[in-house]
């Protein structure tokens, strides 16, 4: 997978449709950010099958795809096709585009920013490469994080501040395209993820997994030594013990069957809640 940011080729009627969907999270003039600011938009590394940490001026500390700005001359899927390869190593034979986005960003310098990303689902030249960070790309990449669909979706869900405000954006366009890429990889049919059953088995289960997501970045982060301590990653620890906080909150939460759904208020308002102090910090309000 892979996300290419352009600046051009996006109709108006294509902007209106997806800003429609997207107005929660369009950046106002007043808007400010602390993040670090760059010559580059910069995209990293791959979901569902590996996501890594972004650096930059937009969305620092965060989960994305390997990507970047697309060279003059290239089509989408060259551009997917290089980028993916010179930041994970990884050699396609076949690039697939299957959705864009239309993002806004607020930065401390220039004000307003817009990209349009494009999204491509990238086949492996040899199925059992695995990504590998050149010393180069370390400056720049925490590290990989294999992720499934279901993880992808559950920080969605719960800890939407672990993902870069463009790929927030596809899951509120396109709320099973990780699932989607791995049917169109595997030729094999899955249905989405079911979220019903008694709350207490739902939260267990969620519990669980959120748990197993914050061990790998726990061990992302380990595996860093002296890296994750520098001003480039500290963003992602922060965010990392943010999720750790939301896992606790619902560990804390009592069993209540009784109540809609079997769900507890907490539950059903927790993703809620948490977009609400993330858009808090986006749009330069205080938590």
């Amino acid at each position: 997978m892979s996300g290419i940011t352009d600046k051009v080729g996006v109709t108006e009627d294509d902007k209106r449709m997806i800003l429609q969907r997207q107005a929660r999270e369009v950046a106002l003039p007043c808007g400010r950010i602390v993040w670090l600011d760059s010559d580059e938009l910069k995209s990293h590394k791959r979901a569902p099958e590996f996501t890594g940490v972004r650096t930059g001026s937009h969305g620092a500390g965060t989960l994305t795809l390997p990507g970047g700005h697309h060279d003059p001359g290239e089509t989408i899927e060259q551009c997917g096709e290089r980028e993916t390869r010179e930041e994970t190593g990884i050699k396609a034979r076949r690039v697939e585009v299957f959705g864009k986005t239309y993002d806004n960003f607020a930065t401390n310098q220039g004000g307003l920013r817009h990209y349009i990303t494009y999204y491509s689902q990238v086949f492996k030249e040899d199925l059992q490469a695995k990504p590998e960070i050149s010393e180069e790309e370390k400056k720049k990449i925490l590290g990989l994080i294999d992720l499934s669909p279901n993880d992808l979706e559950l920080l969605y869900e719960l800890a939407p501040h672990m993902l870069f405000l463009p790929l927030k954006h596809l899951f509120e366009i396109m709320p099973n395209w990780a699932l989607e890429c791995v049917q169109r990889e595997t030729g094999k049919e899955f249905a989405p993820t079911n979220l019903g059953g008694a709350f207490g088995s739902e939260r267990e289960r969620k519990l669980k997994d959120l748990k197993s997501i914050l061990s790998k970045f726990r061990d992302i982060i380990e595996k860093s030594g002296d890296r994750a301590s520098t001003d480039l990653f500290q963003p992602f620890v922060k965010n990392v013990d943010k999720l750790e906080a939301i896992i606790r909150e619902l560990e804390s939460e009592p069993l209540d069957a009784s109540r809609e759904g079997g769900q507890s208020q907490r539950l059903r308002s927790l993703r809620r809640t948490t977009r609400y102090r993330e858009l808090g910090r986006f749009f330069g309000s205080s938590d």
